[in-house]
């Protein structure tokens, strides 16, 4: 499965739009504020913790979206962007994209 974050793929002829995909994933975080959240990045543990919260949240996203895109029949995901949503304890990270047959 090719991902890209760019609308067409300069090695391969995009044949088929099958539709929009996307995946979601929620990690929740002990700060209640944002404020808290930028105040942990001053501190390498708070730093550390954050990161691997958002980056497992990232990670399952895109296996959502990956999924959702096979199950289509899709050969690659083009115009991919990631969004993170701060509501005041859970991250929201979603992902879209465009599942096309090539």
């Amino acid at each position: 499965m090719i991902l890209s974050t760019t609308s067409n793929l300069q090695t391969h002829q995009i044949t088929r739009y099958l539709g929009i995909v996307s995946g979601k994933e929620i990690v929740y975080s002990t700060a209640s504020s944002m404020k808290e959240v930028l105040d942990s990045f001053k501190d390498i543990m708070g730093l550390k913790k954050h990161k691997d919260s958002l980056e497992y949240a990232q990670t399952s996203a895109m296996e959502e979206l990956k999924a959702q895109a096979e199950s289509l029949g899709a050969d690659a995901v083009v115009g991919i962007s990631l969004d993170v949503e701060f509501y005041g304890g859970p991250v929201m990270v979603i992902v879209t994209g465009t599942a096309v047959k090539l």
